[in-house]
Order: C-alpha cells, then structure tokens, then sequence
C-alpha cells in the first residue's frame, strides 16, 4: 500500500501519544485509528500506526467516548487543511 500511496500516514490516538493533535501535521492522506474509551488500540494497530498522538485534557479524565475524540480529531483535520 505505501508503494501505491507514498504520503499516505496512519496516525493512531492514545491517551499516552507522542504528540498532541495539535501538533500532528494533517495535510497529507491520513488513516485515523481510534479505539474504544476503555481499551484503545491493540498492540497491532499502534505498531501499524506513523505516529500516536493524544487530545489534550484537563482534570481527572483520562478519556472520551470514542465518538467524541473522533469528532475532535476530525474538527482538527479539517481545520489544518482549511488553512
């Protein structure tokens, strides 16, 4: 697949990313993996992933309903690319 789609990048989220989804560069092809609240991404999947990044957070949380940090991620693609 990487032959076919060189810029293509898998980013994949966890509460203990590398980057914040600020910091991630959206304007490439991106794959988005996102697991559950409860258990994340398999070890499968993060070894897939380019790069893991996380969605800041405040308080005593340490997760959001998967469909939330999608929308979230997702807000911050399109707002990266808008730019």
């Amino acid at each position: 697949m990487r032959e076919k789609y060189p810029n293509l990048q898998i980013v994949g989220t966890d509460e203990q990313g590398e980057k914040t989804i600020y910091e991630a560069d959206f304007n490439k092809p991106t794959i988005l993996l996102v697991g559950n609240e409860k258990l994340g991404l398999s070890a499968a999947y993060k070894t897939l992933a380019d790069s893991m990044i996380k969605i800041p957070m405040q308080g005593s949380a340490s997760s959001l309903n998967v469909a939330v940090a999608t929308s979230i991620v997702l807000a911050e693609i399109r707002r990266q690319r808008l730019t």
